[in-house]
């Protein structure tokens, strides 16, 4: 009866510990890469670019007055960007993001202006992906948006649509 009284407790405790363990959504931190016209889209010449990952059904309504905001809600998960066009998405903690579906915003800031104006904002980015692990890799493909090219010197083109792929 001792021996009961003695486990019984420890018992408890690791049976919360595992339950506690599977509560909660499961977070990855996807990697991939932003191109425009097949090339990457380098940060280069004072260059900084912004990619900002909104589940689908957090996306809010009405668009805010600065559509190229993303929102501040639990549904938005920045990513690392770097000069050569590659990403992690690692969320607001470190953590990543749970899988599923994305509207990802893009901005390009130079000079405090979003040379994209606001294109690829976090209520009208025609780029979405559905993140389904840590180990894929997502490619983002920039169409063609007034003012930028892959070489963020060049300021030319045209609006035109965009596009999502994902390499497997």
């Amino acid at each position: 009866m001792r021996a009961i009284r003695r486990v019984a407790p420890w018992l408890v405790l690791a049976s919360l510990a595992i339950l506690a363990g599977g509560c909660g959504p499961r977070l990855v931190i996807p990697r991939g890469r932003l191109t425009k016209g097949g090339e990457a889209f380098r940060c280069e010449n004072g260059l900084a670019v912004h990619l900002t990952f909104i589940t689908l059904a957090a996306t809010p309504s009405p668009a805010p007055a600065d559509a190229a905001q993303a929102p501040t809600d639990a549904g938005a998960y920045p990513a690392e960007y770097y000069r050569d066009g590659t990403f992690r998405v690692v969320g607001v903690d470190g953590k990543g993001l749970p899988p599923g579906k994305y509207r990802v915003a893009v901005q390009a800031i130079k000079q405090k202006k979003d040379l994209l104006e606001g294109a690829y904002g976090a209520q009208n980015s025609p780029l979405t992906c559905e993140v389904k692990g840590a180990s894929e890799e997502l490619h983002l493909e920039l169409g063609e948006a007034k003012g930028v090219s892959s070489d963020p010197e060049a300021a030319s083109g045209s609006a035109g649509p965009a596009r999502r792929e994902r390499e497997q």
